[in-house]
């Protein structure tokens, strides 16, 4: 018996499904390259910053950041110092050992999106501290220290210029930078 024109072959219904599929294909492939690359992060609105702003500040250390971490700056600011008064020139009264020292001393750290703040502190608060316990950096090489971020509400006091900052003794001071001076509290830590 003849095949009525309007029935398909298994041939015909083949052949459409490959066409929407490349089709949705196409369709799909046009979209990814008008909007950009799906892997890239979202971009987070930076905050506003002023003095007494409280904003959220995911900092991202390693336990060695304790230690090895220092800034250089000529003035006393909102009753807080670097350890260094100029680059490799200390304080004679600031003793990074010292846990009172430490907590007014400023030291520079980095947020997880490249914003520089300086803090008092950091690792006198209490789940800084507990993480540092756990991991004590001793004399392993900072490349082999677990990564973490300590999630904290800062509290901006006042922005300072001309500081120098420096990440590792026996690295070259960068700078001058202007940095706002923030104090932490609730921190809270996680792995990345």
């Amino acid at each position: 018996m003849p095949q009525k024109k309007s029935e398909r072959s298994p041939l015909g219904a083949r052949t459409t499904h490959y066409g929407v599929a490349a089709i949705a294909l196409g369709l799909s492939s046009y979209i990814w390259w008008v909007t950009g690359d799906p892997a890239t992060p979202p971009v987070h609105p930076k905050p506003t910053l002023y003095q007494d702003a409280v904003i959220d500040a995911p900092i991202t250390l390693v336990t060695a950041d304790k230690t090895d971490l220092s800034c250089a700056y000529e003035g006393d600011a909102e009753g807080y110092r670097c350890a260094f008064k100029k680059p490799n020139e200390a304080w004679p009264d600031v003793d990074p050992n010292n846990v009172e020292h430490r907590k007014k001393m400023l030291v520079p750290y980095m947020t997880v999106d490249n914003q520089l703040f300086l803090i008092p502190g950091m690792f006198e608060e209490p789940a800084v501290d507990e993480r540092y316990r756990d991991e004590v950096p001793r004399k392993l090489p900072r490349d082999k220290l677990e990564r973490f971020t300590a999630q904290c509400k800062l509290l901006l006091r006042k922005e300072i210029e001309g500081v120098m900052v420096r990440w590792a003794p026996d690295k070259d001071w960068q700078g001058p930078n202007k940095v706002w001076i923030g104090e932490v509290s609730n921190c809270q830590v996680s792995e990345p």
